[in-house]
């Protein structure tokens, strides 16, 4: 699938118009009366806004490692190369299966069996030499 570049006219246009239409409505005919002054109401949004750019930024980049997780559920595996480490669902590895148009039709038609490769195969784990509570690089 090849994207072209939407002339900047266009996307110039479309931005000021999603973000100007609302604000000149509002202007024209407030939904609802103003009950406190402009100052402290953007204040208090200024100060969400804040908050809530923080809390993403502590989920994004948490102070406790999953380590923990697996560590509690006993699903804690330190003896594997973190190079052969391959994440996602086996059965759609290869990037040409999850194009958007193929995972929009996805609820429609017959899905493959999940945790089998293409081809029947099924994924293998190689046995380290190393203990399962040692750290391999």
């Amino acid at each position: 699938m090849k994207f072209t570049k939407v002339p900047a006219w266009l996307s110039g246009s479309l931005v000021v118009s999603v973000f100007g239409l609302p604000w000149l409505l509002e202007r024209r005919k407030p939904l609802r009366r103003e009950v406190e002054s402009k100052f402290r109401r953007t204040g208090r949004n200024l100060a969400v806004a804040g908050l809530a750019a923080v809390s993403l930024q502590l989920i994004e980049q948490p102070l406790i490692r999953l380590t923990v997780w697996d560590w509690l559920h006993g699903t804690l595996l330190l003896n594997v190369p973190q190079n052969k480490i391959t994440i996602g669902v086996p059965a759609y590895r290869n990037p040409r299966d999850v194009e958007l148009t193929d995972v929009v039709k996805m609820p429609f038609v017959e899905q493959r069996q999940t945790w089998l490769l293409p081809g029947a195969g099924q994924p293998t784990r190689v046995n380290a030499l190393v203990g399962v509570s040692e750290l391999l690089p």
